[in-house]
């Protein structure tokens, strides 16, 4: 039980930094929470934006990436960004993404420059942009 507890402790002491209290502590939404509530509003993204979800962790953990979604507006799409401390993390993201294993399927991805492009699904796309 002392060890469960060492695990658990290290685990979640992330949620007690800055002086935050745990989620479990809240009894509603945070603040946190609630300012990405338009990011759940059915888009024609939505689809590509779980998707995105659903690998976030081999994007960000394995190509150690830090990611930033950036909601798009009429004349200008959804734009995922992230900094990169390699020069072939770029393509590495594309491949996960359109043709490995765990691609998401029916992903389209087309190359603007070498460190950004635009994935698509169905009507729903994305600018990915590796910022290096």
């Amino acid at each position: 039980m002392d060890t469960a507890r060492m695990i658990f402790r290290q685990e979640t002491s992330w949620h007690y930094s800055d002086g935050r209290a745990p989620l479990w502590r809240h009894n509603g939404l945070t603040g946190e929470e609630a300012a990405h509530h338009a990011s759940w509003t059915y888009t024609a993204s939505t689809p590509l934006r779980s998707a995105l979800l659903m690998r976030s962790m081999p994007l960000w953990y394995r190509f150690d990436l830090s990611p930033a979604w950036v909601p798009g507006n009429p004349t200008r799409p959804d734009r995922l960004i992230w900094d990169t401390h390699s020069d072939t993390a770029h393509d590495h993201v594309v491949e996960l993404l359109t043709r490995s294993a765990a691609r998401i399927p029916g992903a389209v991805y087309r190359p603007s420059t070498p460190c950004s492009g635009t994935i698509q699904l169905g009507s729903g796309s994305a600018q990915l942009i590796s910022n290096g």
